[in-house]
């Protein structure tokens, strides 16, 4: 197994994992960056270039900079499984619609400047319309269910502590 960072490293936002193997690829977390909002954009922008193939997302719990950039997937055309806690899947359906609606906010704030200085429009990193795409691909279970990510790949939740349906994982390859 190989374990790739695409984000949360060296810094606190963004968490993003990849668990590969010879036949499977899956993602642990898929958090939005937080921060200046040029860095967010570039950093969260990028995020789904290079995964030709993904087979399964797995998420630790609902906090956006673990699953805030999820609707980027569905944008970019992910109609795979996501696999959470049945807490963390309830809590992400508000969540993420949420965060689509403060992107869409904010891009229409920025047209609004851009547009008073003749520059070109931006389009939010996502809708709510990919956050409800998404959202529709959620599979909920309980802790302690050992669940079948791929051929060679299960995982079992324990719980965290740290919020309503937050997951530690541990992975078992075949």
């Amino acid at each position: 197994m190989k374990i790739r960072f695409l984000g949360g490293v060296r810094e606190v936002t963004g968490s993003c994992h990849l668990l590969m193997t010879d036949k499977s690829v899956v993602m642990r977390d898929c958090g939005l960056f937080q921060g200046h909002r040029k860095d967010a954009r570039e950093k969260c922008g990028s995020l789904c270039k290079g995964l030709d193939r993904l087979d399964a997302v797995i998420l630790s719990h609902a906090h956006i900079d673990h699953s805030g950039s999820l609707p980027l997937l569905a944008k970019h055309g992910y109609a795979g499984p996501v696999h959470a806690t049945h807490a963390t899947r309830d809590l992400c359906e508000h969540m993420l619609r949420d965060a689509a609606h403060i992107q869409e906010l904010d891009a229409a704030f920025l047209n609004k400047k851009n547009n008073r200085k003749g520059e070109p429009p931006v389009e939010p990193l996502y809708t709510a319309a990919d956050a409800d795409a998404v959202l529709r691909l959620f599979t909920g279970h309980s802790y302690h269910e050992r669940v079948r990510l791929t051929d060679d790949i299960t995982v079992t939740a324990h719980e965290a502590g740290h919020v309503l349906g937050a997951a530690l994982h541990v992975f078992d390859l075949r």
